[in-house]
């Protein structure tokens, strides 16, 4: 206040005391303090010069953001501020603080294009560089975030946000040391400043240094009653890989209980609340925030969505967990949600020797845009579930409708946050990220049919590119270009082959080690006895073995100048030649692979990768005979004997092609994604080989877990050979895939009625017909007349002629005369 003096029209001033207030966390003092400006603007703005209305315009912000004034926010950012750059569309720093405000908001797409103006007008801003970086952050670790840090500490050494923020992403890459440091050298500049304390006590708490409380002790004793301490701890207890939510709780009270609370505050709290399961107390937060801020996006579509839970979804209260499902979907969701999650709990269990604290919060959302709002608060989160620990969310079949998503399992993703339950509890929050997402990628093999085979072409790539790390790479805290290859599928390889060499007990330790806060290669040390390094010469034999086992030809690591500079150099190597003729072929360069491939038969007859570029040229050009000759005699590879069943299929020798196409699935079982499968399946029928063709389409549809309508289809050839048994089995796993269809519960009753399980197959017919409900089928009556019968005829299978009747008038009444109706009728009335 000594900065305001007497003149309480002098606005520059009044604006630096609230900016000043607002830094030292005296809330209610800055609150007052700006106000009046409100009023000034409003009765003299005319009056004011540039500078005077760009201070108003910083002090406006700070008393909207802490009244919870949002109509002045929004005069600020859609009138003031800009009525000042139509004046001065050169002006850096109202571009950069225009930005700050609009990124405060969640308004990145126009945050960034205010920095960038803001550069563009002087490449020397220190706002708009780190507005720029923070754009540039994101949840993992950005080099050019970093070097738009240092570029701001150059030009202004002192600049306290330059020195938080260059701290901030070093703790998200993770490099403690380096956020340390980062603070100290800040500390240097600004020793008594409450932000740098209170960021470097939080990072010194991580670092288990007892001397984060002399950091807190100075912070506080400069600024009684400042929230910082506590709150940044609570940040950092989140930030980056780290999931300590239920600790992070513990701080957020304590920041609340400092005094008047910052908005920001309330909204990072309230969000924390809801990953613990706190819906109760995260709800009121939120709200409280809502009434302060109508504008802020996370919170007013959080509370928007809290409401649509009261209308719209129901809670169910099974053992272990609370499970909400839309009030539309639970019908069908419902039971195997349940059995999805009773599975999980079970099997896991098994395998952890641990059951998490009850209960897991369990959410399930028809739209994608209520799942990434529940889980970070905004609508375009890139991912199909997510887990907190105790609270998961996740989506439903519906959520692909529209074709926005890409192809998922269910039920796969639900079982992958699942297994993040057991390993984030069990490790007490401290596994590092790749190898829970590499757990519970490992874990989706181990509960479902099937695995993800897909993973193995990729993984196959990448090691022979070298762009594998293993555990050492993956703690290296190196950008990873791919991170769903490197931590997800990678990951889930590294837990496959701990389990097959040492046994899932290890993984288990490893989890232990974890939660005792040891790092990761003291935990491999102490579960393996090896080094990081040691365990990945293990790990890579281990996986090039296995890949030593899958025949395919794969892609030159060379490009095709370099191949055809060495067949031309030597011209008489064989292998060179077919190389280059088989690097030509996968560019569908038809012509010019031709001669090369001729000149390496000619050279070397007996060569069978020679044979096989020659007999693919030959089969693309036609010449089916000689194609055959040829490929007969090529190499044991997928393409090749895939070509040669394509030339034989389409001379129509068909058993011939068949045994081609078996070799081919040979070399890489359970692949799908050639087609070999289902071409095996036709050359089978062709050939009137029904019991071969059945196998091979059992094998395609197990290669393929994305496949629902095969499943059908394959679930009614076992109907039509009575056998039940098989059939539940490929409905259970159609049903993985997706619920929400008609067939799949008509076929599942059928499956329920040959095992003489009426009651299941009542129930099954009972969504069967909840689906048909406003589905608009032009035969809707009739669709629904025979369900009534099926479920009549259960009835009277279990002795229950009175129901038989109820469902056979039920029945009549929407289609009158209906045969099936009337004999069942006649047949309970006996």
């Amino acid at each position: 206040m000594e900065l305001l003096g007497a003149d309480l029209t002098d606005v520059r001033a009044r604006s630096l005391a609230a900016r000043a207030l607002e830094s030292a966390d005296r809330i209610e003092e800055a609150v007052r303090t700006a106000e009046p400006l409100v009023d000034l603007y409003n009765r003299r703005h005319d009056d004011y010069m540039k500078e005077d209305l760009f201070a108003i315009a910083q002090g406006l912000i700070v008393y909207s953001r802490l009244a919870g004034n949002a109509d002045v926010y929004k005069k600020v950012v859609q009138l003031v501020l800009p009525d000042l750059l139509k004046a001065d569309p050169g002006d850096a720093w109202v571009h950069a603080f225009l930005g700050q405000c609009l990124l405060e908001k969640y308004n990145q797409a126009a945050a960034g294009q205010s920095f960038a103006q803001a550069l563009q007008s002087n490449a020397r801003c220190v706002p708009a560089l780190l507005g720029q970086a923070l754009l540039l952050s994101g949840p993992g670790p950005s080099r050019q975030a970093l070097e738009l840090g240092a570029e701001a500490l150059r030009i202004n050494p002192s600049s306290e946000d330059a020195h938080l923020l260059v701290a901030q992403l070093k703790l998200i890459q993770p490099d403690l040391a380096g956020a340390r440091a980062a603070l100290d050298q800040g500390l240097k500049r600004r020793p008594d400043s409450v932000r740098l304390l209170s960021f470097r006590a939080a990072v010194r708490s991580l670092q288990e240094d007892a001397a984060y409380e002399e950091d807190v002790r100075k912070a506080l004793a400069a600024q009684p009653r400042s929230p910082r301490p506590w709150w940044d701890i609570a940040r950092v207890l989140l930030t980056g890989e780290r999931r300590q939510f239920a600790r992070a709780q513990e701080f957020f009270r304590k920041a609340l209980d400092q005094g008047a609370p910052r908005p920001e505050l309330l909204v990072e709290y309230g969000m924390n609340c809801l990953r613990v399961g706190d819906e109760e107390k995260g709800r009121k937060l939120l709200e409280e925030a809502a009434t302060r801020d109508p504008f802020h996006v996370r919170v007013q579509n959080t509370v928007n969505l809290f409401k649509d839970f009261d209308r719209s979804f129901d809670l169910l209260t099974p053992p272990h967990y609370t499970v909400r499902l839309a009030r539309s979907e639970r019908r069908w969701m419902e039971a195997p949600t349940l059995a999805i999650l009773d599975r999980a709990w079970a099997d896991m269990k098994g395998r952890y020797g641990f059951a998490p604290p009850e209960p897991v919060l369990i959410e399930v959302f028809p739209r994608h845009s209520d799942f990434s709002v529940r889980t970070v608060g905004v609508p375009d989160l890139g991912a199909l579930g997510a887990c907190f620990g105790r609270v998961v969310t996740t989506l439903s079949p519906r959520a692909r409708d529209g074709g926005a998503l890409p192809p998922f399992r269910w039920s796969a993703v639900l079982w992958h946050e699942m297994a993040h339950v057991f390993s984030l509890e069990l490790s007490a929050y401290r596994v590092p990220r790749w190898f829970t997402e590499g757990l519970a990628t490992y874990e989706e093999e181990l509960g479902f049919r099937g695995g993800r085979r897909e993973a193995e072409l990729q993984l196959l790539l990448a090691r022979r590119r070298g762009l594998l790390g293993g555990v050492a790479g993956l703690e290296s805290g190196a950008p990873m270009p791919d991170p769903v290859l490197s931590m997800y599928l990678q990951g889930g390889r590294i837990c496959s082959f701990i389990h097959e060499k040492h046994g899932f007990p290890a993984v288990v330790r490893l989890l232990k080690a974890y939660a005792a806060k040891k790092q990761t290669p003291e935990a491999f040390r102490e579960v393996f006895g090896q080094s990081l390094e040691e365990f990945d010469r293990a790990f890579f034999a281990w996986l090039d073995a296995g890949f030593a086992k899958l025949r395919r030809r794969l892609p030159p690591l060379e490009p095709t100048a370099k191949l055809l500079a060495d067949a031309t150099a030597d011209p008489k190597d064989a292998s060179k030649l077919a190389r280059l003729a088989h690097a030509l072929l996968a560019g569908d360069d038809v012509k010019d692979a031709e001669p090369w491939a001729r000149k390496a038969v000619e050279e070397a007859p007996d060569l069978a990768e020679a044979r096989a570029a020659l007999g693919q040229v030959l089969f693309r050009q036609h010449d089916l005979e000689a194609a055959v000759e040829n490929l007969r005699r090529g190499s044991d590879d997928v393409q090749n004997w895939d070509a040669l069943g394509r030339a034989l299929a389409e001379r129509e020798r068909w058993a011939e092609a068949a045994e081609a196409w078996r070799k081919a699935a040979a070399c890489w079982p359970g692949w799908s994604e050639d087609g070999v499968y289902r071409r095996l399946n036709d050359a089978l029928l062709a050939a009137k080989d029904s019991e071969g063709a059945l196998k091979a389409f059992e094998a395609m549809v197990a290669a393929d877990t994305l496949d629902f309508r095969n499943r059908l289809k394959l679930a009614r050839l076992y109907e039509e050979r009575k056998d039940g048994a098989l059939m539940g089995t490929i409905l259970d796993q159609a049903e993985e895939i997706e619920v929400r269809d008609l067939a799949l519960q008509d076929l599942q009753a059928s499956a329920h009625r040959l095992r003489k399980d009426f009651v299941r197959a009542t129930d099954r017919t009972l969504v069967a017909l909840a689906l048909l409900e406003g589905a608009g089928l032009p035969d809707e009556a009739r669709q629904k007349a025979d369900r009534f019968c099926a479920i009549g005829e259960d009835w009277l299978a279990r002795g229950r002629k009175d129901k038989a009747c109820e469902y056979a008038e039920e029945a009549l009444r929407f289609v009158s005369g209906l045969e099936r109706a009337r004999t069942l009728f006649d047949t309970a009335k006996q």
